[in-house]
């Protein structure tokens, strides 16, 4: 396959990646794991290592997880989502079992040694896959001020007033803002609900 732009890269579908990805395509797996997916994965390695590990060297294991025996696992995204929460997902569920092994194995070199830190309840699929739809749909928002409003406000739960006081604004305009950057999330979440069906 000849190499591809990072504007064709960008328009192609979920369906077009896997299939490239299933056939070896190299260009493909780099764009995915690497650009694509790279800062959300690194995301979620922080948030469940508590930054103890190097990003790269997880998503690389990642990696070789989905890649074993040519793919299966990939093979079997069914498009109820977007490939990138699908990865997520997968990302997630991954790196807590390989955080419980490191908390179990009593290796004296492992970060975690003598730790106590309880792993997050398994929770449904479905809440799973909701939430990350929502943390990408938030991060897909172009102004940085309604993704502060939404992350502080409906994900926090911080104070009103004190928001509007940090953004230097009347709590009237901080639920004005807080109203339109809603409206473009729910706007980003049924356009990616929708896409590649």
């Amino acid at each position: 396959m000849r190499n591809l732009s990072r504007a064709e890269l960008e328009r192609m579908t979920d369906r077009e990646l896997i299939d490239q990805m299933i056939m070896d395509n190299e260009t493909i797996v780099e764009y995915v794991f690497f650009e694509k997916c790279n800062a959300l994965l690194r995301y979620i390695v922080r948030e469940i290592f508590s930054g103890k590990l190097q990003p790269e060297e997880l998503v690389s294991e990642l990696y070789l997880f989905l890649r074993e025996d040519n793919w299966r696992r990939v093979r079997k995204f069914e498009g109820r989502s977007k490939f990138v929460t699908w990865i997520s997902v997968v990302a997630v569920r991954f790196f807590l079992r390989k955080r419980a092994l490191l908390i179990d194995s009593g290796d004296k070199h492992s970060p975690y040694h003598e730790m106590d830190r309880e792993i997050p309840d398994k929770c449904s699929d479905d809440a799973l896959i909701s939430r990350m739809d929502l943390i990408n749909g938030i991060r897909q928002l172009k102004s940085p001020r309604d993704k502060f409003v939404i992350l502080a406000i409906e994900i926090e739960g911080c104070d009103a007033d004190e928001v509007a006081g940090k953004l230097g604004i009347t709590k009237a305009n901080l639920y004005n803002i807080k109203k339109r950057a809603l409206d473009k999330l729910a706007a980003i979440l049924k356009e990616d609900h929708y896409a590649d069906k």
